[in-house]
């Protein structure tokens, strides 16, 4: 038994050690597969080859980064341009509120174009329309059927969660 000691503990060492290869202890993160940067670790980079992508150890260039921010920066202004566009047999609304409606955390409002032959409503949420803290009074529904419309406006507060509301006609 006291012979099977040294041999037992020099087992123990070898498989505590691993095989001995001095590879990295992050390459397994190496093999990850990802579409964008984001899936990757931190100090880690998506890079893609033939539709597959591999995190790869490293940094984003700031050509890179910026390239990809203006990548961003016309796709966002393309789908803008696309929401904007009226489609062939509708028309543009445009509708005037007063007051104004300023953008602030606790404000609220909905703008609805009600259809009047068919009872169709089309809405506009003007926390979405409206920057941060600025002010606005002209809103425009950039496509709908053409026909008569009945639009409406209701706005307000949050107080503790709920919406404190007044409907205001719109001229």
């Amino acid at each position: 038994m006291a012979r099977m000691l040294p041999f037992a503990v020099f087992a123990l060492c070898l498989a505590a050690c691993g095989n001995g290869s001095k590879e990295d202890p992050a390459s397994k993160f190496l093999k990850a597969s990802c579409k964008s940067d984001d899936a990757c670790a931190e100090g880690f980079v998506c890079q893609i080859t033939d539709g597959n992508g591999t995190c790869v150890k490293g940094e984003r260039s700031k050509a890179d980064q910026a390239a990809k921010a203006k990548a961003e920066a016309e796709e966002r202004a393309r789908k803008e341009a696309a929401k904007r566009e009226t489609k062939p047999g509708e028309g543009r609304l445009e509708a005037r509120i007063c007051p104004l409606f300023k953008n602030t955390p606790e404000a609220i409002g909905t703008l609805i174009a009600k259809h009047v032959e068919t009872g169709k409503e089309t809405y506009i949420h003007l926390a979405r329309e409206v920057p941060d803290g600025s002010w606005q009074d002209v809103f425009t529904f950039w496509s709908l059927p053409v026909g008569q419309y009945e639009v409406t406006a209701t706005y307000g507060i949050q107080v503790r969660g709920r919406a404190e509301v007044v409907k205001l006609k719109c001229h």
